[in-house]
């Protein structure tokens, strides 16, 4: 049986979810040298699939949060094709031109949304639907 969200779970998801690119900054700092990309990449994987495993617990349907990273992939995908024009537009607001902080801020945001996206389905397979006949994400 799916439920309703209430104010809570949606304050506190939202939350979450924001500070998720956060904690895998900050670990990734902590962690300098040769563990930078794995830890961008896990961090997210383990919190956004421990968040997902609790919600599904409960009940709720993370299909919009599901078609929210995938759809941000994509738009990363298509700034890391066209990071010039990217860096142009990023000069025209800051007045800076730089194209390798540039690449390096798509290719930080493709990791931590992969990562993101990889615990999605993790969290939605490891809480199992007991009771559902289908496994819907």
């Amino acid at each position: 049986m799916k439920t309703k969200w209430n104010k809570f779970e949606i304050l506190v998801t939202g939350f979450s979810i924001v500070m998720i690119p956060q904690a895998a900054r900050m670990a990734a700092g902590f962690f300098s040298g040769r563990y930078v990309i794995p830890i961008l990449f896990l961090v997210p994987l383990i919190s956004t699939a421990i968040l997902v495993y609790f919600l599904k617990r409960r009940g709720k349907q993370v299909w919009f949060a599901t078609a929210f990273v995938i759809a941000l992939l994509i738009l990363l995908g298509l700034a890391a094709k066209y990071h010039v024009k990217v860096t142009r537009l990023v000069k025209l607001v800051t007045g800076h031109f730089n194209l390798e902080s540039t690449g390096f801020s798509i290719m930080i945001g493709l990791l931590i949304c992969g990562g993101a996206l990889v615990g999605i389905g993790a969290g939605a397979l490891l809480s199992g639907n007991k009771g559902s006949k289908s496994r819907e994400i």
